[in-house]
């Protein structure tokens, strides 16, 4: 079984060990970091997020394993482990506490929220988990839910104030607002013909997909955030493709951006995803949109 770290360096025995997916990092996953950081300064041990890789769910991940690492990090992860799913899956509740988890990782103490589920066919809960660490002397913490708006803050919660253009919801569940990062594309450069020069990228096979349409937001450019216009979808005016694109129109930047991955993050749906008559119609809504972004960015400020 491969044990995926992000570090260069093999987390120590003896660590406190949270445990879940933590697709999102959101606020319900950030508590089990808060009790692992007070059981690790009084023990004088590091934090070790163990998550999974492969698990799928329903509509893509939030969030590739390189962010969910990046905000495990910030939650309080000194090191990130990830296991492949597939390497798990069909192992007993016990094979996978006796042999995976105290076998190669053995920590001095766990956290897992109340929902917890492990084992071939999520035949193991919380309760049991905590008996089998005991066995092995070590102790477990239940994490309670966090609540928002009377349910449970969730992933699929998030993922469905993000399906119907809920921007600011979905916000106010993960604790900051929903964003990705990935590589820059070559398009058409048709953006500059109507002066609007854009930026094209294209959502992974296996990531989450918000509602297709136009959203208010921003882009981090080496440390320097411009307020943008995001349309999500697949350009019908000059594409019309198979594939899912975000095309960002950055107001007050004027650079190649090729290959660079950057970081756009959703502020507020403005309006659907519109095929118009000509590419000119196009850029006089773009500068309508933009005029919407900017006071969105500047009232954000």
């Amino acid at each position: 079984m491969d044990i995926i770290v992000s570090k260069n360096s093999v987390p120590p025995a003896g660590a406190v060990c949270a445990i879940g997916n933590f697709d999102g990092v959101h606020p319900g996953h950030r508590r089990l970091f808060d009790i692992c950081g007070d059981i690790a300064k009084k023990r004088g041990c590091a934090v070790l997020a163990l998550t999974f890789d492969g698990l799928e769910k329903d509509g893509g991940r939030l969030f590739t394993p390189e962010d969910r690492d990046m905000y495990l990090r910030e939650a309080g992860a000194d090191f990130v482990c990830s296991v492949r799913f597939s390497d798990i899956r069909d192992m007993t509740p016990e094979e996978f506490c006796d042999n995976y988890l105290m076998g190669q990782l053995s920590p001095s103490a766990v956290v897992c929220g109340e929902n917890f589920r492990f084992g071939k066919g999520a035949a193991g809960d919380a309760a049991m988990l905590e008996r089998l660490l005991s066995s092995h002397g070590t102790s477990l913490s239940i994490a309670k839910t966090v609540i928002a708006d009377g349910s449970a803050v969730s992933t699929s919660r998030i993922k469905e104030a993000l399906v119907s253009g809920d921007a600011e919801y979905a916000a106010k569940l993960l604790g900051r607002r929903y964003s990705f990062a990935y590589p820059v594309e070559e398009g058409k450069h048709l953006g500059r013909t109507i002066g609007a020069p854009t930026i094209n990228q294209r959502f992974p096979e296996g990531m989450f997909i918000p509602r297709h349409g136009v959203y208010a937001g921003d882009v981090d450019i080496s440390g320097t955030v411009y307020p943008c216009v995001t349309n999500i979808g697949v350009r019908p005016t000059v594409d019309d493709g198979d594939f899912v694109t975000a095309e960002s129109y950055i107001i007050g930047y004027s650079g190649e951006l090729y290959g660079e991955i950057l970081r756009v993050s959703l502020t507020k749906y403005l309006r659907d995803e519109m095929r118009f008559e000509s590419v000119d119609a196009l850029g006089g809504q773009i500068a309508e949109d933009a005029k919407t972004a900017e006071e969105i960015f500047r009232r954000g400020k």
